[in-house]
């Protein structure tokens, strides 16, 4: 699989954490090791962890923050980035 490939494959198992398995989705193998719910949560965690570290990449601080519950939203991630001062 390449990059491209795998973050397609991310995104995919992201939507689990709005949209759910779709219905009749096999879910054996890794897909069985946790809920469609908390495996979209994990992926969604990872897409932005990774979107953090480019903007780091470009000069910015970051921190990854949840600013709501899960229970309340699955979009309940924020990245909060600042520009690092030139010295």
């Amino acid at each position: 699989m390449n990059d491209e490939e795998s973050f397609s494959a991310l995104r995919y198992v992201a939507s689990y954490a709005t949209n759910g398995a779709k219905e009749g989705e096999n879910l054996e193998g890794w897909k069985a090791l946790y809920s469609p719910l908390e495996l979209g949560r994990r992926a969604k965690a990872i897409l932005e962890i990774g979107r953090a570290e480019w903007l780091e990449s470009c000069g910015y601080e970051t921190r990854v923050i949840e600013y709501v519950p899960s229970e309340v939203s699955p979009e309940n991630l924020l990245i909060l980035a600042m520009k690092r001062a030139i010295e």
